[in-house]
C-alpha cells in the first residue's frame, strides 16, 4: 500500500467526530487567512494604482523647468528647445511630453473670491489621462486666438457657486497692477487630491503668456510621461547627463510630492505587516491540526511501524494529508477572497473619507500574477513547515503507540 492510498483512507472521518470537526475548521481558517492576504493585496494595490494615476494625470512623472521657478506658484520662462524636444522623442520610454506654465491669479464673482494657481497648457495636453477626472463639461477648446476657456475644481466651483457655462473674473497682478480677465467656466473636475483640487485651474497657456507679455515660443516648462513608472529615476538621470541645459532643472513626481509617496510606501508596508501576520496563521492552523490529526493516528502509526513501514513513507502520509488541507484552504480562500474583492470593486460598498485617503471609495486592484505568485509563496512556505509536525512520527514506538488511548 503507497502514502496515497493510505493519506486517502485517512481523510474519511465520520461525520460528526471531533477530527472531522478539525479539519474542516483547518479548511476555514486557512481559507479565511488567505481570503484577508488577497483583499488586503488588492486594496492596497488600488490604493497605489488610483492615487499615482491621479498625480501624474495632472504633474507628468518628470518636470523640467527653469531653476528660477517656484515649487507651484509662478513660472519663470524658457525658451521652448526644439531640439530638446527632439531629444525626449528619441529617449526609449517615455511616451509624451507636453508645455506648461504656472501663474497665480484671484477669482472673484459678485459675493466669493479665492486665490488660484492658474496651469496653462496647449495643444499636446494628454486628455487621455485627465479626462475621466472632468465630473461635468468638456475640455478646452484651443484656437488661433487666445482661449477663454477655463476648467475648475469641483472645491471652488462649489465654493464659488459656480457652474458650467457661467462666466467668472479672475484679477492678476502684473508690475503692481491689478489686470482682470474674463474666463468661460467650461468644465469641472475632481480628482480626490483636495490639497490640489484647492487651487490648481487649466486655462491655455497662450492667456499665461498675453499675460506675461512673453513671446510664443516662452514656455514654463515641461511635463515628461514613461510607459514604466520604476524606471522614471533612470529616464530623469539620462535627461540630466544628457540633454539638460544649465538654467534647466529636472525634478521626478516622487521628488516633488514627497509626503504622498511616503503615505503610500507606508501602505505597501502595511500590506507585507498583514501578508506576514496572515501567514503565520495558515500556518500555526495547519500546524496544529497535522499534529492532532499524527496524535489521533498514534496507534495506527504504531501498528504500521510493527509491520514494518518506515518513518519516510509514514510521513509522507501525513505531508499529503497537510498539502490536502492546504490546497482545500487556498481553493476556498482565492474564492472568498476574489468574490470579495469584485462585489467592492463593482457594488462600491466602502466608503471612504477623500480628504483623507485621497479616494472616496476603497479601490480594487486584481492582478493575476500577483496571485498566482501569492499562492505558489504560501505553498512553498507551508510545505517546509509542514515537516516540523511529522518530527513527531520518529519519536513514536510501535509498542507504546499500540497502547496508547
Amino acid at each position: 500500500m503507497n502514502s496515497w492510498s493510505i493519506a486517502q483512507r485517512m481523510m474519511n472521518y465520520e461525520k460528526g467526530s471531533f477530527v472531522r470537526f478539525i479539519l474542516t475548521l483547518g479548511y476555514w481558517c486557512t481559507g479565511l487567512s488567505v481570503a484577508v492576504m488577497i483583499i488586503a493585496f488588492a486594496v492596497i494595490s488600488g490604493f497605489n494604482k488610483e492615487i499615482s494615476s491621479k498625480i501624474f494625470g495632472i504633474w507628468g512623472h518628470i518636470q523640467v523647468n527653469s531653476i528660477h521657478s517656484s515649487q507651484l506658484n509662478v513660472s519663470d520662462p524658457v525658451d521652448f528647445d526644439t531640439a530638446f524636444s527632439s531629444s525626449l522623442d528619441s529617449i526609449q520610454g517615455i511616451n509624451h511630453h507636453q508645455i506648461f506654465a504656472f501663474m497665480p491669479g484671484v477669482i472673484t464673482t459678485k459675493t466669493e473670491m479665492d486665490g488660484l494657481i492658474l496651469k496653462g497648457i496647449s495643444k499636446d495636453f494628454d486628455w487621455k489621462l485627465f479626462n475621466h477626472f472632468i465630473l461635468k463639461g468638456n475640455p478646452i477648446q484651443f484656437t488661433d486666438s487666445v482661449s477663454r476657456d477655463i476648467i475648475l475644481s469641483q472645491v471652488v466651483s462649489s465654493r464659488l457657486k459656480l457652474n458650467t457655462g457661467d462666466r467668472c473674473r479672475i484679477n492678476f497682478v502684473i508690475n503692481g497692477e491689478v489686470v482682470p480677465r474674463m474666463f468661460d467656466l467650461v468644465g469641472i473636475y475632481n480628482t480626490g487630491l483636495e490639497e490640489y483640487d484647492r487651487k490648481l485651474a487649466f486655462v491655455d497657456i497662450q492667456m499665461i503668456r498675453e499675460l506675461n507679455n512673453w513671446s510664443d515660443v516662452k514656455i514654463g516648462g515641461y511635463e515628461i510621461f514613461v510607459d514604466d513608472i520604476k524606471k522614471v529615476g533612470l529616464i530623469a538621470d539620462e535627461i540630466y547627463e544628457k540633454y539638460l541645459k544649465s538654467e534647466m532643472y529636472i525634478e521626478t513626481i516622487k521628488q516633488k510630492f514627497p509626503s504622498i509617496f511616503d503615505w503610500l510606501n507606508l501602505q505597501s508596508t502595511n500590506q507585507y505587516v498583514v501578508l506576514g501576520l496572515m501567514l503565520a496563521v495558515a500556518l500555526i492552523n495547519i500546524i496544529t491540526v497535522l499534529l492532532i490529526l499524527i496524535l489521533e493516528r498514534t496507534k495506527m502509526i504504531g501498528i504500521l511501524k510493527a509491520l514494518g513501514t518506515k518513518n519516510r513513507l509514514l510521513k509522507k502520509v501525513f505531508l499529503l494529508h497537510g498539502t490536502h488541507i492546504l490546497v482545500k484552504g487556498l481553493l476556498l480562500g482565492n474564492g472568498l477572497g476574489v468574490m470579495i474583492c469584485m462585489i467592492q470593486k463593482y457594488g462600491k460598498i466602502i466608503k471612504l473619507n477623500e480628504a483623507d485617503y485621497y479616494l472616496s471609495v476603497a479601490p480594487i486592484h486584481l492582478n493575476l500574477f500577483s496571485i498566482v505568485m501569492l499562492n505558489m509563496g504560501i505553498i512553498l512556505i507551508t510545505f517546509i513547515f509542514l515537516i516540523i509536525p511529522t518530527i513527531l512520527i520518529s519519536k513514536i514506538t510501535p509498542i507504546k503507540a499500540i497502547g496508547y488511548r
